[in-house]
């Protein structure tokens, strides 16, 4: 997922929350129109008000469902959006296990580093399975993954770059440099 997707996600979040102040506003009205209906039809003579109330009742009654419908569309939205990010962040994980050749405990580890990763920093699980991505094609395996992780994250993150192209980067060099994915904090610092 990248910064876009995830302001169209908070887009569909705060056009979400804005539906339901709309539809919690209209219950409020509709309850109260139902109270005026109510007390205007113990009234014998309150003929013409019934009739305006009814018809506001109505008119609420149609905006609710409106309102409920694009409520739904919404829900839909999110609950396509988070199936979208979650299918690229398996692909990108398994395409880290082929890569690298990690299986079972290593595979949930590199898994859970990402997920960690993409809820403690700015950058998310799916871009943190890119990096890891790359540091399986330079070689690396898990535990040098695990450890030079955070010295990309860190370095992609001071320099604003992407985090696949960073990691691309900095196991490019440390291999035509001769270090390893132990060099990697201090690399990415220098």
């Amino acid at each position: 997922a990248t910064s876009n997707d995830l302001n169209k996600q908070n887009k569909v979040f705060d056009e979400t929350d804005d539906v339901l102040d709309k539809v919690g506003g209209e219950l409020s009205e509709t309850a109260d129109n139902l109270d005026k209906m109510s007390n205007a039809l113990q009234g014998a003579g309150q003929g013409a008000t019934t009739f305006g109330d009814v018809l506001k009742a109505n008119l609420a009654a149609d905006f609710i469902k409106n309102s409920i419908r694009e409520f739904v569309d919404l829900l839909r939205q999110a609950a396509a959006y988070c199936y979208q990010v979650g299918s690229s962040f398996e692909a990108g994980m398994s395409q880290v296990a082929a890569v690298s050749g990690a299986s079972g405990a290593e595979l949930e580890q590199l898994t859970a580093k990402a997920k960690e990763l993409g809820a403690a920093t700015k950058f998310t699980a799916t871009e943190t399975a890119e990096a890891l991505n790359y540091m399986a094609m330079a070689g690396w395996k898990t535990e040098e993954m695990l450890d030079g992780i955070d010295g990309v994250l860190s370095l992609a993150a001071a320099s604003g770059a992407d985090l696949g192209t960073t990691s691309d980067i900095v196991t490019d060099a440390l291999t035509a440099f001769g270090m390893t994915a132990a060099d990697c904090s201090h690399f990415a610092d220098v």
